[in-house]
């Protein structure tokens, strides 16, 4: 990482930093993995490989389900699949796709089984702040086309209020309806790619 930092790599730079968010996340250092992996979204996204961008998007995500960022991870997830839809038709964004309704599912099972929900990360690393290792944390807005209309936010709960049964049913409905629909989109995807391997999760 730091020789293709210093050769200003930012594609190599990019896919490390990925790789290393997923390392850091075996070894339960979330809030660094974080920071890895919005680093190397903005880096992908900066050197048009959007393909890998998503990628770091939706690990991120996942890493803030993980952290109980409920509302963060659903935000996210949101930006993501609208923005794949821009993407063209390829493999990538199929298994992309397919990897956005894991993670809504992943969402909405971790957040049946909690108590609260946060609103939102550690405001110190949100803005951009130095967290472990010095691997900067950096905002969530990250969308491939700033201009577009931003997705309607998730709803939010105060960090010390628990949610009722009612509240979990509502959302983990909607949730599903996401998941849902990112599944569909992707075996609809793979039945004109040929990807059978997708195809099975419809």
């Amino acid at each position: 990482l730091k020789l293709a930092r210093k050769q200003e790599n930012s594609v190599l730079t990019s896919a490390i930093l990925n790789d290393l968010g997923n390392t850091l996340m075996a070894l339960e250092l979330k809030d660094v993995a974080l920071g890895a992996y919005t680093e190397s979204a903005i880096l992908a996204k900066a050197t048009g490989n959007i393909t890998l961008a998503m990628a770091a998007l939706i690990n991120a995500a996942m890493n803030e389900t993980e952290q109980g960022l409920f509302a963060d991870a659903e935000k996210r997830l949101d930006l993501v699949n609208r923005d794949m839809q821009q993407i063209p038709d390829s493999q990538n964004k199929a298994n992309g796709l397919l990897k956005i309704g894991l993670a809504y599912n992943k969402l909405r099972t971790s957040l049946h089984s909690s108590n609260v929900q946060p609103v939102g990360g550690n405001k110190e690393n949100r803005n951009g702040q130095k967290g472990k290792r010095g691997i900067t944390t950096r905002p969530l807005d990250l969308e491939l086309d700033s201009t577009d209309s931003p997705s309607p936010s998730p709803p939010q709960f105060k960090k010390t209020e628990s949610l009722s049964l009612e509240q979990k049913t509502k959302h983990s409905h909607a949730l599903i309806k996401k998941a849902s629909r990112a599944f569909n989109n992707a075996v609809t995807l793979a039945g004109v790619l040929k990807n059978p391997t997708i195809e099975s999760y419809g």
